[in-house]
């Protein structure tokens, strides 16, 4: 069984260090005032090994944001590899604009933690954290310690997928692409890594993620039950019964801390 990465673990709450990196966590920022909204996420992850060996995860939840453009996620680890979680914890993680911070509790804990971040920080982790869900750790760690595009003289191209309709809404799509030529790896072919972002222009948000790279599999995402409207507020504070603790990491990012 796969213990992928995620914010609260049984009783602990865990805050991790950066959101999960990828050639470009690409698209609008998460954080849009006068747009709000509420929708169904689905996520799913998958990576073929060498020896046949299939990983996958699932996570759902959902995404919420409020008028002043403050995001509310929930997301739920529902299925590692063929195991469904039979008793999915809900890990909640609400990005406050005007103060920026990062604010997390589990459903299984009294504890929440509010972390204060850069802005373009915060605006990372709001638009990864479904990402940082459904892929392990150690998965994630290939593509964070992998050498930097420049190292291997990686070529970038961006593309227009054109629109299609996703969640009954029209939604424009771009591909990003990173290409690292087989000579600067030493390899037969080159490693080519795509990330297809799909954004709805009415709601101003991103409606799809469909990314592929060959060190961390295939992540797809997609929202579903879009309600457009006034979110209640409550949604965007600490529960009740909640004990808070405030961090202020250096330089907006935080060593792999436990909170009791």
């Amino acid at each position: 069984m796969i213990i992928c990465s995620i914010s609260f673990i049984e009783e602990t709450c865990v805050c991790y260090s950066q959101a999960y990196s990828t050639p470009a966590v690409s698209g609008i920022p998460a954080f849009v005032s006068d747009h709000p909204y509420r929708a169904d996420v689905k996520a799913t992850w998958s990576l073929a090994l060498a020896d046949g060996q299939v990983l996958t995860a699932e996570v759902t939840g959902t995404i919420s944001r409020d008028q002043l453009g403050n995001v509310r996620e929930e997301a739920s680890l529902m299925r590692t590899g063929l195991d469904v979680v039979t008793n999915p914890s809900t890990s909640v993680n609400v990005y406050t604009v005007k103060n920026s911070t990062e604010s997390m509790w589990h459903s299984g804990s009294t504890t929440a933690l509010t972390i204060s971040f850069d802005r373009d920080v915060l605006d990372k982790h709001a638009r990864s954290l479904f990402e940082s869900f459904a892929i392990p750790k150690d998965i994630q760690r290939l593509r964070m310690n992998f050498p930097s595009s420049s190292v291997h003289r990686a070529e970038h191209r961006t593309e227009s997928l054109g629109t299609k309709s996703i969640g009954g809404m029209q939604a424009e799509g771009t591909r990003f692409a990173e290409i690292i030529p087989a000579d600067a790896l030493g390899s037969k072919q080159a490693v080519v890594t795509t990330r297809d972002i799909w954004i709805s222009p009415d709601l101003e948000a991103i409606v799809m993620i469909q990314n592929t790279d060959p060190l961390t599999g295939t992540f797809t995402l997609q929202v579903s039950n879009v309600t457009v409207g006034p979110q209640n507020e409550s949604l965007f504070q600490i529960p009740q019964g909640y004990t808070e603790k405030s961090i202020t990491p250096p330089s907006g990012r935080l060593p792999d801390t436990v909170v009791k």
